[in-house]
């Protein structure tokens, strides 16, 4: 989570219920503090469904 600018990973890693002994130890900081933000924007609804998503693709790609 996020701190005076600064990305405190060790609350996200508790917040989705992972151990130390789990992959996230081994995740570099940036990906952690990157793993937040997106979350972040997920809970102000700022996210693109995954329909959405594959609707643009769709669209882009294989309908020419």
């Amino acid at each position: 989570m996020r701190q005076n600018g600064k990305c405190d990973s060790t609350k996200l890693t508790s917040s989705i219920n992972l151990s130390e002994n789990d992959f996230w130890a081994d995740v570099p900081d940036e990906v952690k503090c990157a793993i937040d933000k997106a979350k972040h924007q997920l809970d102000r609804g700022e996210g693109i469904s995954h329909d959405q998503v594959m609707a643009t693709l769709r669209a882009r790609f294989l309908n020419r």
